[in-house]
């Protein structure tokens, strides 16, 4: 596979710049994933894989499934080079390279390393000032410097290997996803915004899937997920053959779900009982509001990124690439009752409205709500006229989406001290703080990142 070869040949040229040092008193995994994003090591290993990967497809010598290339993320290197430095560092020296990387002159030195990976730009040696080239030189001479700028201990071979090896796993599991056990490839899959009943508990929605290789099993299906039902995704509780595109869903009761379809499409098959009840009606398609049917950008699950490795993390961290960009920190379970894993908080915003928020405006969401039956939740603090989340189900949490999204990153980039209030649907409610650990750093990332879209 080209693929395989390219990562190969990367790696074995990187792994000529490597050297060995001495080692120093672990440093502690969370400091070192601070390090790697604030050096931007994964983002630079990456933007030069891209790179040669572009230029193989460019000469016709890419792989196959170039798709498949753009599914590969730098979050998917972030904790294997983590791991693999701390035993070469000490918190200490980690907190001085932190300190370096996020200021003025690292920022502007990472930046055009950057550049010149991603674009294949010849080095610049001026672009540096003369008093900027004089605290790069201070740094580089400094223990921690000496490892990380000139012993290059972020490409050392076990670090390599494993990034060359996860990359490759994630690149077939894409290929194995797309081509399917039977060779069909799925390219037309869309999903509705969820509709969600009044207490939270359950939501509906409308998926289309295409199979061009076997167009006569297209399918149309409404799918419906409820907490404490002990399914881990939703389930069919009807089906159309074919794409049946005005199809309107609407809650009659807690459970019970009328699906209105054109004159003439009738349900098909058998479903699987479940805890949601279908109650059918017909009317001209005319007469119907169609859905609009967004792109679900989940159905490559097996390389979706969902910030993994980010939101392993206390604090705030950013993550950016074409068209999306996200600020993210994680909730310990410590802190949930009745959760049973951590969960997250994050402001999300996408060139292109995708499943579940359906929009391109700025959205702020939790994901406590999508593993715990929630009633409501609210953000509290100075600034803020206590504003209540909009329920989004099981899939999507609770969420605030355009100016009252802004109003809340806005306060809590200026500092302000805000906290989640939750009321579950059992029990008393509970309050989540705001902290803003780190957000002042990640903050300037996600906002240049917000003004590429």
């Amino acid at each position: 596979m080209a693929v395989s070869k390219s990562m190969s040949m990367l790696a074995i040229a990187t792994l000529g710049l490597l050297a060995s040092s001495g080692a120093v008193a672990e440093a502690s995994y969370s400091e070192t994933i601070r390090l790697v994003r604030s050096m931007r090591e994964d983002e630079m290993i990456m933007a030069g894989l891209q790179a040669k990967f572009a230029q193989e497809i460019k000469a016709g010598n890419g792989p196959q499934h170039a798709s498949c290339v753009a599914q590969l993320k730098y979050p998917m290197l972030t904790g294997l080079i983590a791991s693999g430095i701390s035993p070469r560092l000490s918190d200490a020296e980690v907190a001085e390279a932190i300190q370096f990387y996020r200021s003025p002159v690292g920022r502007k030195f990472l930046e055009r390393g950057y550049q010149e990976l991603a674009q294949n730009l010849p080095p610049d040696p001026d672009h540096l000032s003369t008093e900027e080239k004089v605290a790069l030189g201070k740094f580089g001479k400094r223990p921690v410097g000496r490892k990380l700028l000139q012993d290059r201990i972020t490409l050392s071979e076990p670090i390599m290997q494993k990034a060359m090896m996860r990359l490759k796993m994630a690149f077939d599991d894409c290929v194995t996803e797309i081509e399917g056990i039977e060779g069909v490839i799925v390219t037309k899959t869309c999903t509705t915004a969820p509709v969600v009943t009044s207490d939270n508990a359950c939501y509906v929605e409308q998926v289309l899937e295409g199979y061009p290789k076997r167009p006569a099993e297209d399918e149309t299906s409404i799918r419906a997920r409820c907490s404490g039902d002990g399914r881990g995704h939703s389930y069919p509780i009807a089906r159309y053959q074919g794409h049946v595109k005005n199809i309107d869903l609407r809650w009659l009761d807690a459970r019970t779900v009328e699906v209105t379809a054109p004159t003439g499409a009738k349900p098909v098959g058998d479903v699987r009982p479940g805890e949601v009840r279908a109650q059918f009606k017909q009317l001209p398609a005319a007469k119907i509001k169609p859905q609009q049917c967004w792109n679900d950008v989940s159905s490559l699950h097996l390389t979706r990124i969902d910030m993994d490795e980010l939101l392993s993390q206390t604090y705030w961290m950013s993550y950016g690439e074409a068209g999306r960009c996200l600020l993210s920190k994680r909730i310990e379970m410590a802190q949930l009752p009745g959760a049973n894993r951590n969960s997250v908080v994050q402001f999300r915003r996408v060139k292109s409205p995708e499943y579940p928020y359906a929009t391109d405006q700025l959205v702020f969401f939790e994901t406590f709500s999508t593993q715990v039956n929630t009633r409501s939740v609210r953000v509290r603090g100075a600034g803020i006229d206590d504003v209540e989340l909009k329920p989004g189900g099981r899939i999507a949490g609770f969420q605030l989406v355009g100016a009252h999204a802004e109003t809340v990153l806005k306060q809590l980039a200026s500092g302000t001290k805000l906290t989640l209030e939750v009321q579950p649907a059992a029990g008393a409610a509970f309050t989540i703080p705001l902290d803003t650990n780190d957000l002042a750093w990640a903050h300037q990332d996600f906002a240049t990142c917000l003004n590429t879209l």
